[in-house]
This record gives C-alpha cells, structure tokens and sequence, in this order.
C-alpha cells in the first residue's frame, strides 16, 4: 500500500457550539449536498524545497458541529496540514516541501470533508521544482566548479574515470570561507552527492565520500566562484627549436583562486603536491597559511606526517588533508619511502605528463588538465613582456613583490607570488618575505632525476623549468584539453 502524507482535523461538539452562533444547524442541512470549495485557487500550484504554501477553503451546507476534516497528499515527503476556521465552515490547507528537493515531481493533495453520512472531497496537484540554482554534473572530475549558492548534483567516479565508486556517506574535510558549504546529501544508489552551498559565499572546499567504516574512498575539491574559464584565456603558442609548435589556452588564474586581479590576494590559489588531486589552502599577505573550518565554523588543522609507505597513493587518498612530507630516501616526496617507486609510468602519468591525457589524479575541473611544462615557456621567452607588481609603498623590495603581470598580445595576465609549501610542511618564499616566488607545477616529471618539473619565477628571474621534489605544495594552471 502507497504510504501517504495526511491531517485529519475533527471538530469537538462543545467547541462546534461554541462557534456556530449564525450557523444553521446541521439537522437543516441534511438534505443538501454537502461540497469542499477553494476559494484560493490550486491551479498551477508550484512548490520549491522548504517552502510552505498556503489554500483557504470553505465547506458549503455544511456547520462546524460534527464536521472532520482531512488531507492527504501521496508524497511521504511532503506534509499537508489542515486548520479550522473558528467562524464558517471551512480553513486553511498547508503543503510544505522538504528542504530539499531531489527531483521534480508532481504531489497529489486531497481535502476531505465529512460530517455524518456525508462526504466530499476536493483534489489537486501541486507542482515540485527543483531550485533556480540547481545544477548537475555528469563528466568526472576531481573538482567542480560551482556558482555560490549553488543546489548541486555531483557524480562519485573515481577521479577522472568511469568507474563508479562504492560509499555510505559524504561529509566535509575542510571549507576556506565559513558557511559556505551548508549541507552535504549521499546518494550512493545512484553514485552522487549533493552540495547545498550558501548565497553569496566563494572559497574553496574539500568533500569526502566514506565507506560504511568512516574510511575516505575519494575526495574531491569544490571551487566555488562565479568565474567562467572560457572567458578570457591566455594564449601561447611554444615553438622549440625541432619538432612542431604546441599552442595553449591556459586559464587567467591558479586553480582555487578567486580572482585574476593583480595585487588582489584572492587571486592566490591552492596548493597542491605534485600528482595529487587534493588542494591544500593557499597562502596570505601575512605570509601564513589561510585557515579552513569544518562545518560548524570550528578552525580545521592540517596534518604533516612522514611519508611511511613504499606506494604512499592509496594512503594519501584516505587522508586527504595530510602533507606527506618527504624523506631523504624516497626524494623528499610524499609518493614513496623509496626512490625506486617513483620511477614507474604510474607516477609519471599522475598528471597526464607520460600519455599527454589527463590523468586520474588531474585537479583540475572537466575539460581542464594541468599544465604540461611547454605551457610554461612564456617565462623563458624573451619576445614576452613580464611586469613586475608592487606594494603600494614608496620604496619597493623584494618583499613588496605581489607578482607579474604576462603580456601577451594586448591582455595581461597575472601571476601572483604566493609563494610554495616545502617539502616538510612549512610556508616559505610568499608575499611578505624576502625572497616571494611564484612558482607553479607542470603535468610533466623530472624522471631523470625523480622529481618534477615547475615555473620556476624568483624576485631576480623568470624560467619555465626548474625542478622540484614531489612533496613541495605549489599552485597549478590549467589549461584546456584538446
């Protein structure tokens, strides 16, 4: 039998004589026929997530003694609920919604009346719509950017494949901006999580999906801004000396930041250690770390630990807050305890760097990779314009330096000096300091000598190719896949 959603209302005899001064009797109208009328109309009612709506009604040849009345609608998920007028046959119908809705659907509501041997009933359908800001991703990915606001549907693959993942629940590791993410909804059946995000909240933040054991299986970061990639990309065409000319479409910011605005520090992005899918949080004006909360606006720690294992990948998944930091053995990196599991064509592919596709572990959002390290050589190209930005201060040094701003063509571009995560876990070379860099990953490892290529961009210089170990956090570009 189809559960459904009801509220009877009965009329005791004494408070039915209490209000039936005027009325005529019930007795006197016996013979008519009793009817259930609306006199708010129920034509085209729609209904969104938390909302109440509200119907008057009358009963007509009908009294208060004696009379029952009773809603039902045929969605548990919904709740009807009638009030009496205290005057006239008759009162009020109220359909609340769930605070969330999943899915359109339509709700079926019926009013009864009844009063001895007579009854009536009034019918209607009441129209459930998803939310202006409902959203639905279908590609993989490991992050989604979403607008502020947003009511978003999200699929649980593995990274970027089309594997499905197997999860119980979905909670938050970590949000940069309180309040952002206000609620989280498993839908394991289906292999999706929702997102309920606050208006007018941007950051960033970090969901995990957990098995029935509290144990992370993947997770994934949420970029929450209004930003459009496709907007404004730079373009940049490398020419080696052999071989043929690659060109590239590069976003106008670092993955997870908030603006491309020169001197803003909004326009710092994540961190990330090479090879990862997980962001870290980016950097301030005051040279620290910016804080991250869990969903109660409590401050959220980020844990440092040594890299313990000879394939640290399937660890590092289920800590997705964890810096690994490195060992002299494994490198300094936080893939391995050792040099020799870093050598194979699983890490040098982390990012897509061996296929030139992107790979599974790629952060950045769908039709996005990481930049391989011939996107970068704009840094080495003497025909590029790169400007220099300052503090406002009368009297500029090094620790003044914001960053630059990449002429190409009639556009800037900008790139801050965020600085870099070292390998142990410490914030160094960031705004603020004597030495602000602005070093950035590329897709492409440093095989030679395990470790991995960056833009490597210093207050003195600019290069498109430097090294660094793997358990550095830097920022990383996107640019768009061909």
């Amino acid at each position: 039998m189809k559960k459904v959603a009801s509220s009877i209302l009965r009329l005791g005899v004494m408070a039915a004589l209490a209000l039936s001064v005027g009325l005529v009797s019930s007795c006197d109208k016996q013979a008519a026929e009793m009817s259930v009328n609306m006199t708010t109309s129920t034509q085209g009612a729609v209904i969104y997530q938390g909302q109440t709506l509200s119907f008057s009604f009358a009963v007509a040849e009908a009294s208060m003694e004696g009379l029952e009345l009773e809603a039902k609608c045929d969605n548990p998920d919904y709740t009807v609920e009638v009030k009496a007028s205290k005057a006239t046959a008759g009162g009020m119908l109220y359909v609340t919604a769930p605070k969330y809705i999943f899915a359109p659907a339509t709700v079926n509501v019926t009013l009864t009346a009844s009063e001895a041997s007579r009854t009536s009933e009034f019918k209607f359908a009441v129209e459930a719509r998803m939310v202006d800001t409902y959203v639905e991703y279908t590609a993989a990915a490991n992050t989604f950017l979403l607008a502020p606001g947003a009511f978003a549907k999200l699929p649980a693959y593995k990274g970027v494949s089309k594997e499905k993942l197997s999860f119980a629940s979905a909670e938050l590791v970590w949000q940069d901006s309180k309040g952002m993410v206000e609620a989280l909804v498993a839908e394991p059946s289906n292999s999706a999580f929702w997102v309920a995000l606050a208006k007018g909240v941007s950051g960033n933040a970090v969901v995990a999906l957990k098995d029935s054991e509290g144990v992370i299986v993947w997770s994934y970061q949420l970029w929450v801004s209004s930003y459009d990639p496709s907007a404004k990309v730079m373009k940049y065409t490398y020419t080696p000396a052999e071989g043929e000319s690659k060109s590239f479409e590069m976003m106008d910011r670092y993955l997870g930041a908030l603006s491309s605005e020169a001197g803003k520090e909004s326009s710092h992005g994540c961190f990330y250690q090479w090879g990862r899918k997980d962001p870290f949080p980016t950097s301030t004006y005051e040279a620290k770390l910016k804080e991250v909360y869990d969903m109660k606006g409590n401050v959220v720690e980020k844990t440092v630990e040594p890299c313990a294992a000879e394939n640290n990948i399937v660890v590092s998944i289920a800590n997705p807050f964890t810096h690994y930091s490195g060992v002299s053995g494994g490198n300094y990196g936080w893939l391995s305890n050792t040099k020799t599991f870093p050598k194979t064509d699983e890490v040098a592919d982390l990012w897509g760097g061996l296929s030139g596709t992107k790979g599974i572990y790629d952060p950045c959002p769908e039709g996005w990779m990481v930049a391989p390290i011939e996107a970068w050589y704009f840094y080495s190209d003497a025909s590029v314009v790169k400007e220099k930005v300052f503090a406002d201060v009368e009297t500029p040094a090094n620790k003044d330096l914001l960053g630059r701003n990449v002429v190409i063509g009639e556009d800037k571009f900008w790139f801050p000096a965020q600085g870099e995560v070292q390998h142990n876990g410490n914030l160094s070379s960031c705004v603020g300091t004597t030495w602000p860099c602005a070093k950035a990953w590329s897709g492409t490892q440093d095989t030679a000598n395990v470790r991995a290529w960056a833009a490597s961009v210093s207050p003195s210089s600019t290069s498109y190719k430097g090294g660094l170990t793997f358990g550095y956090e830097v920022p990383v570009r996107c640019v768009k896949v061909k």
